[in-house]
């Protein structure tokens, strides 16, 4: 699967979010996205809750603590209006491991 940017002539962008809610109806056993930078972050987290472990995406932050920050800030960026602490529960239900590249 693979996003497409809008064009002149044909107006119908694909984003990453997109394609994560899509390969969902697909029953994947997991889904890896390159990276989140947005709202796809909140898609992620509920594929990932919902039987789709071994599921993973790569993050950019600075080190691993401000790596949950960044998530929290992409979920909520997906204008669910979810409160913090949902979240949070989201995050720790479906977040295993955080490795952190230098």
């Amino acid at each position: 699967l693979e996003t497409k940017k809008a064009s002149l002539e044909d107006k119908n962008e694909i984003t990453i979010r997109d394609l994560v809610i899509n390969s969902l109806r697909m029953r994947p056993e997991r889904i890896v996205v390159g990276e989140c930078r947005g709202g796809e972050a909140l898609d992620m987290l509920q594929a990932m809750n919902t039987g789709h472990d071994g599921s993973m995406t790569t993050i950019h932050a600075n080190n691993p603590r401000d790596t949950i920050s960044r998530l929290e800030t992409l979920v909520l960026m997906a204008g669910m209006d979810l409160p913090l602490s949902v979240v949070r529960k989201q995050i720790v239900s479906a977040v295993d491991l955080i490795v952190q590249q230098a």
